[in-house]
């Protein structure tokens, strides 16, 4: 700043400095009435950062309590967090925050994104699984035994972190091998819960209608390798995923084998009825014993189409049975 521009705000605001050698509007020599900040630090030194930023007076409950929770259920399969907005305030002050803006919190190694910073709220909303994780810190086993807030620790995760470019998931359910399209199917239910990926988590992701779930239903997928790292960013980052047999494959594939031969063979009897049927046209009604005694002497002639080997639903097998339609 130049000593003339220097005498000019001097003259505005009178010759008040504060500890920062900036201009306090908030003090004025010259009876000019005073501005309001939108932020405390817009006339202020920024602060660097280091490492984890502790945020001490937030205090947490589970997400169940948040008071829009019927929109919001969803996070609770997620890596994600609902915060309130003073703490976007209170990080203006750092001139050197690493975004995406990442999480951590007292009793867990998790690493979580925010779904969203809330105006009406002076409190961190964690998804359950996540808070369950915490409590046991504090001699709580179930977050259905939470009275009122508790301090979470709740700290930024101010440090790059590598984006992904590969993964190695593994579907507890083998249903999940139905899914025609996994590539969108991932893409679009990460992108929602998901900011990061760590090794040896359990991510949970909603099952398609058409696997046949109760209503509400979500899929359990392990993380079992990342790279280049074992915490990956997977947003804007062309992240490549391969898949390793599910849990219960091989029970999974048993059961399909089974049915897929019940079908099988409930075609074949329809078949078989059907052509029991048809070839029933042309036997006299009187000629009980045509199956039995005839059925040689239908093996004879020659006159007589064969027909092919077949097993009817009751059991009883006709092999090559001859017989001739009626002259009309």
């Amino acid at each position: 700043m130049s000593d003339e521009q220097d005498d000019n705000l001097s003259s505005y605001y009178g010759t008040y400095r504060d500890t920062g050698g900036h201009y306090n509007p908030s003090v004025s020599g010259s009876g000019i009435p005073t501005l309001t900040h939108l932020q405390p630090n817009v006339y202020g030194y920024y602060t660097r950062a280091n490492g984890l930023i502790s945020f001490d007076n937030i205090k947490g409950l589970p997400l169940s309590y948040f008071h829009s929770y019927e929109s919001q259920y969803r996070l609770e399969h997620s890596n994600k967090i609902i915060l309130p907005s003073s703490i976007l305030v209170e990080l203006s002050k750092y001139d050197n925050i690493v975004y995406p803006l990442m999480f951590q919190v007292d009793g867990t190694n998790d690493i979580l994104g925010v779904a969203d910073f809330v105006d009406d709220i002076d409190i961190a909303y964690l998804p359950n699984r996540i808070f369950n994780k915490m409590i046991i810190n504090f001699g709580i086993n179930d977050v259905k035994d939470i009275r009122e807030p508790i301090s979470i620790g709740l700290k930024l995760h101010n440090q790059e972190i590598a984006r992904g470019v590969h993964t190695i998931l593994r579907a507890h359910d083998a249903k999940f091998l139905e899914i025609d399209d996994h590539q969108s199917y991932l893409q679009m239910h990460l992108q929602q819960f998901y900011s990061i990926l760590q090794e040896g988590e359990i991510l949970e992701l909603p099952a398609p209608d058409f696997l046949g779930y109760p209503e509400n239903t979500f899929l359990k997928i392990d993380v079992l390798k990342t790279k280049p790292e074992s915490t990956i960013l997977i947003t804007d980052t062309n992240l490549i995923i391969d898949f390793e047999e599910p849990i219960n494959y091989t029970e999974y594939f048993e059961r399909k084998t089974r049915e897929n031969q019940r079908i099988k063979q409930t075609h074949i009897d329809s078949i078989n009825q059907n052509y029991y049927d048809y070839i029933r046209q042309f036997i006299p009604e009187y000629n009980s014993t045509f199956w039995d005694d005839r059925e040689k002497k239908a093996l004879q002639d020659t006159n007589i189409m064969p027909l092919p080997y077949i097993t009817l639903p009751n059991g009883k097998t006709i092999y090559k049975l001859k017989f001739m339609r009626p002259v009309t």
